[in-house]
Formats: structure tokens, C-alpha cells, sequence
């Protein structure tokens, strides 16, 4: 019984961070829409910015949920900290990798506009999850073997609900999100939550996992 209330409180952790991440990407975005009317941001500088404060939100609010989840005493905001900067920098990260190569060579065409975003989304949950891993394993890696699975499975988890997200937004349309707003992305962001929490549920259940994080 004890095991499965945990893994209720993992997945609910990851409810709420789908739901608020994505709800304050959304709200990030017509902020900055605002803001450049005011500011010109030159070239990529707008989508740079808004990807950076979006992987330091949603990086955030992945290590504050986690560590709510597993029970962990002391260290918050160090672990929020580090998660969120790592989750910045793994996102700025594959940004400017994905300029490097050439959007040509990495997204494949499609029928409409709409199959770029299951591309897109999966490398922005790749680069959430993957750079919130990396800053977690450094906090954690001299306290278990388990923060390297963690890493690795952070990045797993991020690309597939990146991933899943994106097909949710090709099925589903422009309009639908146009008709629903914030509340339609935050919907989308518990979908892409529940992948990410089902996912990583295994290491849930790995004594060295807590070791390295759960302390």
C-alpha cells in the first residue's frame, strides 16, 4: 500500500508540473508577444529567450515536484536550482545544435505545418528532461549509483512527453487550441506529465534512486 501511494504522489507531482510548465510557457509566450512590441529582439533572440525561461520554469518546477514526490528533507532549493539551469542550458543546448545542423536536415517534411511540432516539441522535452537530469546527477551523483539512472531516464522520459504532446497537437489541431487557450496547454501538459511519471515510475521503486535524490 505504501509503494503505491508513492507511486500515486509521483504521479501527481508530474500532473501539476505538465500543467503549470506548459500553462506558463503559454503565458511566457504572449508576454513576450507584448514585449516586442516595445523591444525589437533581432533574429532568433525572441524564440532563444523564450526557451531559455521555459527550461528554467519547467526545470524548476520538475525538481521542487520530484523531490515533494519522494519526501525529500532539506536541500530544496539547491535541487530546484540546479534542476532548473540544467534544464535552460539542455534546451539552449539543442537549440543551438538544431541551428548548427540546419532545421532542413533534422525535421522531415510533412503534409501541413502542424508535424513540425511533434519535432519540435520532442526536443524541447528532450532538452527539459535531459538538462534537468544532468544538473540532478551532479547534486546527487557522490550519493548513489541511482543518480546516473536518473539522468538517463529524466532525458527518456522529457523526449517521449515532448514526443507525445507533439501528436496530441497534430491530431488535434490549431483551432482546438485556439478554441481552448492556456487551459487546452495545460491539458496537453498533464498528458505530457502522465507519459513522463509513467516512464520514470521504475526508478521510483530503485533504493539507489533514493539514495542519490530522495535524501
Amino acid at each position: 500500500m505504501k509503494r503505491w501511494f508513492g507511486l500515486g504522489r509521483w504521479l501527481g507531482a508530474h500532473l501539476a508540473v505538465g500543467a503549470l510548465g506548459i500553462g506558463g510557457m503559454a503565458g511566457l509566450d504572449l508576454a513576450l508577444t507584448a514585449l516586442k512590441r516595445w523591444v525589437f529582439l533581432r533574429g532568433p533572440l525572441d524564440v532563444t529567450l523564450f526557451l531559455g525561461l521555459s527550461g528554467l520554469w519547467v526545470g524548476a518546477l520538475l525538481g521542487g515536484g520530484q523531490r515533494w514526490a519522494l519526501k525529500a528533507r532539506g536541500g530544496w532549493k539547491r535541487w530546484v536550482l540546479g534542476s532548473g539551469l540544467g534544464s535552460a542550458l539542455g534546451v539552449l543546448g539543442l537549440w543551438g545544435l538544431f541551428w548548427a545542423v540546419g532545421p532542413e536536415r533534422l525535421i522531415p517534411h510533412g503534409p501541413d505545418g502542424m508535424n513540425v511540432w511533434i519535432w519540435v516539441s520532442a526536443g524541447i522535452g528532450l532538452g527539459i528532461g535531459w538538462g534537468a537530469g544532468v544538473g540532478q546527477w551532479i547534486l546527487g551523483r557522490d550519493r548513489g549509483r541511482g543518480a546516473w539512472a536518473w539522468m538517463v531516464g529524466s532525458a527518456w522520459g522529457g523526449a517521449v512527453a515532448g514526443w507525445g504532446i507533439g501528436v496530441a497537437l497534430q491530431q488535434l489541431g490549431e483551432e482546438w487550441i485556439e478554441r481552448w487557450g492556456v487551459m487546452g496547454w495545460m491539458g496537453l501538459g498533464m498528458a505530457g506529465g502522465a507519459l513522463f511519471a509513467w516512464l520514470t515510475a521504475w526508478e521510483l521503486l530503485s533504493d539507489p534512486l533514493r539514495e542519490g535524490v530522495g535524501e
